[in-house]
């Protein structure tokens, strides 16, 4: 009787733990975002871009001050190696920018999807790329477009 009694209650138990897990798995709720969509549509992007064109403008205008003076005297070694000493800055300065941009933007998308996620009660937010991370979702599961309306009202401060 007691042999009966002890695989009695395993069995219980067995079935309690195996309901539990069961039941947390099936109530899961995931979603994916397009990485390209949310990064190219985030008004951060926008602004970090709008500045990076005024360094691409300011930069564009040295260089075509020194090719003015060149097509003066094209034979003048001093502009020319001028004009490609400075050409090399300028697209160093505007690489490292853009580095620098792209960081802090996906820094800040990054911050504002936790902050998604946790409020919209999501076990995963995956990201797809087409690179491999996630290679099919049905898309029932984008949540872009939810993702992208919440980061752009964090940016202009609107919680």
């Amino acid at each position: 009787m007691k042999n009966l009694l002890s695989i009695t209650a395993l069995v219980i138990s067995l079935s309690t733990v195996g309901y539990l897990i069961y039941s947390n798995s099936s109530h899961r709720k995931e979603g994916f975002i397009m990485n390209k969509t949310l990064f190219e549509n985030f008004k951060g992007k926008k602004f970090l871009e709008e500045k990076l064109n005024k360094v691409k403008d300011r930069n564009k205008h040295k260089l075509d001050s020194i090719e003015s003076i060149l097509e003066l005297d094209p034979k003048n070694a001093y502009t020319l190696n001028s004009y490609q000493e400075t050409a090399r800055a300028c697209q160093l300065e505007e690489q490292q920018l853009s580095d620098q941009y792209t960081a802090e933007i996906w820094k800040q998308i990054n911050s504002y999807l936790i902050e998604f996620g946790k409020e919209n009660n999501y076990d995963f937010i995956l990201g797809a790329k087409g690179d491999g991370n996630l290679m099919y979702a049905n898309d029932q599961s984008d949540v872009t477009e939810d993702a992208l309306i919440y980061i752009n009202s964090r940016y202009d401060g609107v919680k």
